[in-house]
């Protein structure tokens, strides 16, 4: 059985033999304290990942890409006929996976809107192409030049709160 040294603070030395007392011995007071820490911090720092497909469109052609990952945070913006929404990603390997879909607003678009049609821009079929594109970035300062400053700020905020919150109720 492999041997591990902990040193204890002078402070710290009436809590490690109380919770050798009730334990029944240092070393499964430890193993049971180390367990139950993995066990909280590990949700809070990388939940478990899913499988996370997206169709992607490049020079027209559309492609299935799939990574493991966990969502952070989805952010939609509405651009006076079009929409655009991030759905941001934090993947396995702890990397930003940024999925951007520009597409019409068609809740804008009502039958009987009138100015909608109207818009010559609406006549064209390119304005009812969807463009899906997935950017991976290291870290939020590679975001900085890529994306618009709005965006990036509400992934560093989203990504500074813990990805579990344990509530005590």
């Amino acid at each position: 059985m492999p041997n591990k040294t902990i040193y204890v603070a002078d402070a710290d030395l009436p809590l490690f033999e109380r919770a050798a007392s009730i334990a029944g011995g240092l070393s499964p007071a430890v193993t049971a304290a180390i367990k139950l820490y993995v066990r909280r911090e590990g949700k809070t720092h990388m939940p478990a990942t899913q499988i996370i497909e997206l169709d992607v469109t490049e020079n027209g052609l559309t492609r299935r890409q799939r990574f493991r990952g966990r969502t952070l945070i989805s952010i939609t913006q509405r651009h006076d006929l079009r929409v655009v929404r991030y759905s941001v990603y934090v993947t396995a390997k702890e990397q930003f996976a940024v999925y951007r879909r520009d597409e019409p607003d068609w809740s804008r678009m009502a039958p009987d809107n009138t100015a909608t049609w109207s818009d010559p821009r609406t006549w064209d079929d390119d304005f009812y192409d969807e463009d899906r594109t997935l950017q991976v970035f290291p870290d939020i300062a590679a975001m900085r030049t890529a994306l618009p400053d709005d965006v990036v700020d509400a992934i560093a905020e989203a990504q500074a709160r813990p990805a579990v919150e344990d509530l005590d109720i």
